[in-house]
């Protein structure tokens, strides 16, 4: 280890293990610092697996005060084909039951989380493969819906057949339903993913963030306004990965969209050669939420900065009819009921 570099190591054995050793190396210092020198001692540990590679990567004490994990165990050894592993156990750590989910190749678990009704939401990734001709798809993801003793209720799984896609985090939204957050990726570079979906799994949108260099999420969490908040990495700015925290806003623009074509208030088409926002003749400018859009009482719509209109009922919209030539910016602000905020903005080029 670089002596000059200040790090905590969290170290976890090759089977699924709760219980962390840490170590620290000060700068200047080579002797390593172990944190049972300093009075802490654990009051119990515990290992589960057997023979092939356990591994848990989420743990979260439930309810009643025991412990839920999630990982993936090794089915097939040396073969590295996994199987998503959920283990429960009292609080004291004692197993009380397991449940393995799978399909024919590798499949890991990375967050679980006991939801509203008592049971289980599990998020990973699934691969189908074979020892002899490889991955026969890229991943895509899993979520996993089970009831209180980890039988399965239903599973979803999301991704396209020519790129790869997962996601690490899950989060119960205010809603009922579920946010995941990850990566999409194409070729060599990849994109934040987040995956919004209703109690029952089914999606109802998807956004991709990123840049010209690959982009992860790694956790996300619903925040008190009905945003979210999202932290990862990013390769944009430097030529190593820096630490990306975003913050999601609950309100957005949903017309007119990104990257698209609109004549006389209609959609056209798609413009991927321009790579902006085209208006001609008007549009009428849409607001939506990544929530209940009823807890706004008013939304007020601007232009370059200057207040142009403020629309008091759902849904909110205006038609915006004039013709200023040139590249505007388009801004969106909600208040509720407590005048808390929420705002997005977007750039259009009106013809």
């Amino acid at each position: 280890m670089n002596n000059k570099m200040k790090k905590i190591i969290v170290v976890v054995s090759i089977s699924a293990v709760i219980f962390f050793s840490m170590t620290l190396a000060l700068p200047g210092e080579r002797e390593m610092i172990d944190i049972n020198d300093c009075n802490y001692q654990d009051e119990w540990n515990k290992t589960y697996g057997g023979s092939g590679c356990d591994v848990a990567l989420s743990v979260q004490q439930t309810s009643d005060g025991g412990y839920i994990m999630t990982g993936y165990t090794e089915f097939f050894l040396g073969h590295e084909l996994y199987d998503i592993w959920l283990i429960k156990t009292d609080s004291n750590g004692n197993e009380e039951w397991n449940k393995k989910f799978f399909r024919i190749g590798k499949e890991m678990g990375y967050e679980v989380h006991q939801t509203s009704d008592g049971g289980y939401i599990i998020v990973g990734t699934i691969e189908y493969f074979t020892k002899t001709r490889g991955p026969l798809y890229p991943f895509d993801v899993w979520l996993i819906k089970t009831d209180s003793n980890g039988n399965e209720e239903w599973n979803k799984k999301f991704g396209r057949i020519t790129i790869s896609e997962g996601c690490y985090s899950v989060d119960q939204t205010s809603d009922g339903g579920y946010i995941l957050a990850g990566y999409t990726t194409a070729g060599e570079n990849s994109d934040i993913l987040l995956i919004k979906t209703d109690s029952n799994g089914n999606m109802q949108w998807e956004r991709r963030y990123g840049g010209i260099r690959p982009a992860k999420a790694y956790s996300i969490q619903q925040t008190s306004d009905g945003g979210f908040i999202v932290v990862g990495l990013t390769s944009s700015y430097g030529s190593s990965a820096d630490v990306w925290l975003m913050k999601v806003s609950p309100l957005y623009i949903a017309r007119p969209k990104g990257g698209r074509l609109y004549i006389a208030d209609r959609e056209i088409r798609n413009t991927p050669i321009l790579l902006n926002t085209v208006i001609i003749s008007g549009i009428t400018i849409k607001v939506s939420s990544y929530c209940n859009i009823s807890i706004f009482n008013r939304v007020e719509f601007y232009v370059d900065d200057k207040l142009e209109y403020t629309d008091i009922q759902a849904p909110f919209e205006w038609l915006w009819d004039k013709t200023i030539s040139g590249e505007h910016t388009l801004k969106v602000i909600a208040y509720d009921n407590d005048d808390k905020v929420a705002s997005h903005e977007m750039s259009v080029f009106i013809l």
